[in-house]
């Protein structure tokens, strides 16, 4: 077995099945300082430099790690044996991988052997960039006000010593007092955390302990140094024994922490910098003015489905993320925390169809390949709920929307933080509050929102009625009935049937409809098909279709999944950029309910296109368009399009439609379609197909 290093590089290469650098990595310059050399880290800023000095870029921007925390001892020792080099292996969904060594390192210093050494090389000119994945809970701020906590016992000490510092944020300041100082230009402080606003939070913090060891020294910070935000999306477990045992046992490399990821990867970033910046959108970099819709989108939709699956997960006897996935339930629960309480809370993301990036999550969180564990998910919660979650209730509390899943994710933290599952076994907590979480869960008998009165944590949710009833119910419904029944309840896992209306220009997928909704809308049908007809023939009889659906939405007690919208906009130019104000206000009520929305059309391919750029994207998930398939619908391979991307069985598709050929190709796709004519009534065709139960 070849230790990894400088001078066996070439050795390590021979077999073939281990890429390894191509430039030579004499006479780097580390530009960038990084704090916090974890595998995410590793996985993702590290190999995208690495990226760019394969093609020659970027000499002046290699990476000089640094460690703050004493068990960062054993990374200094691991990268300072291996020149700071490491395998990075890729594991792919169909089973195979990809590893290479990642030479992009050059340096590491650990911060308690020396503070003066890290000062020192923040100083140094040759720096202009210090990075961070110090995680959510190193920013040290109060979650609820945003403000810097200045009372932490190492806060005192940097303030008292601010020449041997010991918190990152200590060091950082130190480093720019000296630029200061010497009249040098400022270093740019680039946050990679999963942090909303993480450029703003690290900015907060560095000028507050800045402003209480010298205000002019913060003055100075707040005008100088850029804090660009930034998103990061890539999957990174901890490095596993399987990890281990293939860069061993296949690779026949002694690599002392190799790093494992998912292939997926994505990084936005605000191109916001003070002294320059590598070339990274030769790497796959999205550089953007505004990183804030893509965070809000990872954080909400990724990190929270994590919890989501992850307390809740580990109670039903899981261990790992792919496991989780297989059990129905929990998939169906996951997914519908995404698409009813998640999405509604997001603004447009430029350039982003929310539906298939949520499909990609479900994929990914599927892969065996990656091997995740619900206990890294789990770990740190207290630095994640907050930040991560939180913000999505009361934002979903104060515009009057459902918080019921979101109430359960807590209320699985809270049982998961009695440190015991439900066969007995102990859980161990990882947690800054693990002690004072754990003696508020065990308070539950007593005081059943004991868990939830911690301010720091979860604001006033614990005065918040609307909130705190979906939590106890959930909480007791885990202590009744276990974590599988509970999560069985919130997803209302019947099984999903979408109904596809070509009557009233509305294609609507609703989800184990309730009798009395179902009465609600067989008496109101009847109105509709005259709605539908008076469009038609341009009569007054006195319904539109538009309020028609507005009205059911503001009566429906069960979920809405999806919805596709169908004729009401026309084949023609004009339609594409106009859209009717009650249109507008519909498609608002649907996607504030977390539907998914699509349309089906006959446009032509540049109206197709057109389509995409307009005003229509604020709101549309799916496109089903004819002619992008090189067919004229109706044709089953436009029926078969829409159950691929909904991803339901074919024969789940209730399609009723005034067309037979229409209703011919839907049946050819494996629909269940019927005709509609002037003189059927639709609510008794519902009633006949089993969809309503009228009364």
């Amino acid at each position: 077995m070849t230790p990894l290093c400088n001078r066996t590089l070439g050795a390590i290469a021979e077999p073939g099945a281990l890429s390894i650098p191509t430039y030579d990595r004499t006479g780097l310059v580390a530009g960038i300082v990084h704090f916090g050399v974890g595998n995410f880290h590793r996985a993702h800023q590290a190999m995208v430099i690495d990226q760019l000095l394969q093609q020659g870029l970027a000499r002046d921007f290699a990476i000089c790690g640094v460690g703050v925390l004493p068990g960062d001892a054993r990374m200094r020792d691991v990268l300072t044996a291996q020149d700071g080099l490491y395998i990075l292996r890729l594991h792919n969904p169909n089973g195979s991988s990809e590893a290479r060594v990642i030479g992009s390192i050059t340096d590491y210093l650990f911060a308690p052997d020396s503070p003066a050494a890290v000062i020192d090389r923040l100083a140094a000119a040759s720096t202009r960039i210090v990075s961070l994945t110090v995680t959510e809970g190193g920013y040290n701020y109060d979650q609820v006000t945003g403000e810097f906590n200045a009372a932490h016992p190492d806060v005192q000490h940097d303030l008292t010593h601010p020449d041997t510092p010991r918190t990152t944020f200590g060091l950082i300041t130190a480093g720019l007092r000296r630029r200061r100082d010497a009249g040098q230009d400022p270093f740019t402080v680039m946050s990679c955390d999963n942090l909303p606003g993480n450029g703003h939070i690290t900015r907060r913090a560095l000028t507050a302990l800045a402003q209480l060891q010298d205000p002019a020294l913060a003055e100075w910070i707040s005008k100088y140094v850029a804090f660009p935000n930034s998103m990061v999306d890539r999957i990174t477990p901890a490095t596993s024994d399987v990890d281990r045992a293939f860069v061993r046992d296949e690779l026949l490399v002694d690599d002392g922490w190799p790093v494992a990821a998912e292939p997926f990867f994505q990084w936005v970033l605000e191109d916001t910098f003070t002294n320059g910046r590598p070339p990274f959108e030769q790497a796959g970099v999205q550089l953007v003015e505004d990183v804030t819709p893509y965070e809000l989108m990872k954080l909400r939709l990724l990190n929270v489905s994590h919890q989501a699956m992850a307390y809740f997960g580990h109670l039903a006897g899981y261990r790992f993320v792919d496991e989780a996935m297989r059990d129905n339930d929990l998939r169906i629960m996951v997914r519908a925390y995404m698409d009813r309480e998640g999405s509604p809370t997001l603004p447009p993301v430029p350039g982003i169809n929310l539906g298939h990036y949520k499909d990609s999550l479900m994929k990914r969180f599927s892969s065996p390949a990656t091997r995740d564990t619900l206990a890294r998910l789990a770990a740190e919660s207290s630095d994640r709920i907050p930040k991560w979650l939180v913000p999505v209730i009361r934002e979903n509390l104060a515009a009057g929307r459902s918080v019921q899943l979101a109430a359960g994710i807590v209320a699985s933290w809270a049982r998961y933080a009695e440190a015991v599952d439900e066969h007995g076994n102990p859980i161990t907590l990882v947690d800054r509050l693990a002690d004072d979480r754990h003696a508020a869960a065990l308070r539950r008998r007593e005081n059943p929102l004991a868990f939830l009165e911690n301010e720091t944590l979860f604001a006033d949710l614990a005065s918040n009625a609307a909130f705190t009833s979906a939590y106890t119910a959930a909480l007791d419904s885990l202590h009744e009935h276990g974590a599988s029944a509970t999560y069985r309840r919130l997803a209302g896992s019947a099984e999903p049937r979408i109904v596809i209306f070509d009557l009233g220009e509305v294609l609507i997928t609703p989800t184990g409809l309730t009798q009395a909704l179902a009465a609600r809308v067989s008496r109101e049908l009847g109105a509709f098909e005259a709605a539908y007809w008076k469009r038609r023939l341009e009569y007054d009889l006195g319904l539109d279709a538009c309020a028609y659906w507005s009205d059911v939405l503001e009566g429906l007690g069960v979920p809405v999944t999806a919805a596709v919208l169908k004729d009401l906009i026309r084949v023609d130019t004009e339609a594409w950029t106009t859209i009717r104000p009650d249109a507008a206000l519909l498609l608002d009520k649907l996607h504030a309910a977390g539907v998914r929305i699509g349309i089906l059309s006959n446009a032509t391919i540049e109206m197709a296109d057109a389509a995409r750029q307009s005003q229509w994207a604020r709101w549309v998930t799916d496109w089903f368009f004819s002619a992008e398939l090189g067919v004229a619908k109706p044709d089953p391979a436009i029926y078969r399009h829409v159950t691929e991307t909904v991803g339901l069985p074919a024969g789940s598709i209730v399609y009723i439609d005034d067309s037979q050929r229409s209703v011919d190709a839907a049946n050819a796709a494996g629909w269940n379609a019927h005709l509609w004519t002037s003189g059927t009534h639709t609510s008794a065709l519902l009633a006949g197909l089993g969809l309503f139960q009228v009364t």
